[in-house]
């Protein structure tokens, strides 16, 4: 009974987490497109997103290329967090307690495990990006920095793993129910 408190506890946290990470994609598509069609600049734009701190006036005024090339990093950023959080929900709404293992909850940690790594190879993208440009654009004020941390990737791992035992669980059900 407890467990399942909590399950339903991580479903709420789950729907919440993706309905944040759709919000923050829309502020930076937002934001971009408000720079894009706006001529006059006016006042310094200052974005945080996924770990990129910038002043997006300055850049957008002076480097409309590298702007665009950057924002799109934070827009495919977005996406991938919301790709995540989709997975995550779906497998805590799918997870049945008195059978827990399915090839579907693999499949589905999998990606997850996937989509985990992929953010993390996308922040390494970005960080030597942002790295060139900070050099290019060295008398601009602003700094950049993609969120590179090795969480990601050690946590890439860790769902991996769990997706195998996942799967080999659930080849094991499988073999149990034929057997009975």
């Amino acid at each position: 009974m407890k467990t399942e408190q909590i399950l339903n506890v991580l479903r709420v946290g789950a729907w919440v987490a993706f309905f944040s990470s759709i919000v923050s994609l829309l502020f930076v598509v937002v934001v971009l497109a408000r720079d894009l069609t706006n001529s006059s600049l006016g006042r310094d734009t200052v974005v945080n997103f996924s770990g990129i701190n910038l002043s997006i006036t300055a850049l957008r005024a002076n480097y409309l290329k590298e702007f665009i090339f950057l924002m799109s990093f934070g827009i495919v950023l977005g996406l991938v967090h919301v790709q995540i959080w989709w997975k995550v929900k779906e497998v805590l709404t799918k997870v049945n307690l008195t059978t827990p293992f399915s090839i579907k909850i693999a499949l589905l940690l999998e990606r997850v495990a996937y989509l985990l790594l992929m953010i993390w190879i996308i922040s390494i993208i970005g960080d030597g990006y942002t790295q060139w440009l900070s050099n290019k654009v060295a008398n601009t004020a602003f700094h950049l920095k993609f969120n590179t941390e090795f969480s990601y990737l050690f946590s890439a791992g860790i769902v991996y793993v769990v997706s195998q035992v996942y799967k080999r669980g659930a080849e094991m059900q499988e073999d149990i129910d034929y057997t009975v």
